[in-house]
């Protein structure tokens, strides 16, 4: 599988895609279609209507690297199995939202691994 370098803009097809596991005929079409789904859970530091986006959980930097949200070790580890390089961020994901420090955990509405 290769990298995505310039992050959430796949220069060829997607092998791989963090989405919300929430809707089973989303993950069964990605599925259908060859691309591994890793299911976001909820995350019960965010509101429930984006609990599990994963653009709120999950930053690409490009390449290898990816920024998960504090507290996503299942993501973190499925995503090292894949041979990314994650950093968490050092707080919860509420703390940065509620403090008004933005931390862009998103580019883009889906991150997509290609």
């Amino acid at each position: 599988m290769g990298f995505i370098q310039t992050p959430n803009l796949p220069e060829s097809d997607v092998a791989a895609a963090a989405v919300s596991g929430t809707y089973q005929a989303v993950t069964d079409a990605l599925r259908a279609r060859n691309i591994e789904v890793l299911p976001v859970k909820p995350c019960k530091a965010l509101s429930r209507p984006v609990c599990c986006h994963a653009d709120m959980l999950l930053h690409h930097l490009g390449g290898n690297r990816i920024v998960a949200a504090n507290g996503e070790e299942d993501l973190k580890i499925r995503l090292e199995q894949l041979g990314f390089e994650v950093s968490c961020s050092n707080k919860c994901i509420f703390q940065f939202l509620s403090a008004g420090c933005y931390f862009k955990l998103r580019s883009c509405r889906k991150p997509v691994i290609g």
